[in-house]
């Protein structure tokens, strides 16, 4: 998959189970002037169609890129892209952002 790795940063860098996720956003909808931006994310399980869905607004930081915090849900697969309120869209070119989700060991 052809994903822009310029547009996001995750931390950690690989989405882990049950974990807090922090997406930072530096991509084109950044220079829109537009301050309403927001991720729009859901899962995917051996599919493509998406579960759990949601629209998270992010927050321009000290960096002046946009960031969320998220919540990783146990599932394969983590799907995002962003819009802001003018309606503009970054799905990486119809392709979305997508990242498989590690599993936790039981300790």
């Amino acid at each position: 998959m052809d994903i822009n790795q310029n547009a996001i940063i995750l931390t950690p860098k690989t989405p882990v189970a049950g974990d807090k996720l922090k997406i930072n956003y530096t991509g084109y909808l950044t220079q829109t002037g537009d301050n309403n931006i927001y991720a729009h994310l859901g899962y995917t399980d051996n599919t493509k169609n998406w579960s759990d869905v949601s629209n998270i607004q992010m927050y321009r930081n000290a960096n002046n890129d946009f960031e969320a915090i998220v919540s990783v849900k146990d599932k394969q697969c983590l799907n995002f892209s962003f819009y802001d309120a003018n309606g503009n869209w970054d799905n990486n070119y119809q392709n979305n952002y997508s990242f498989n989700i590690k599993t936790r060991p039981d300790w």
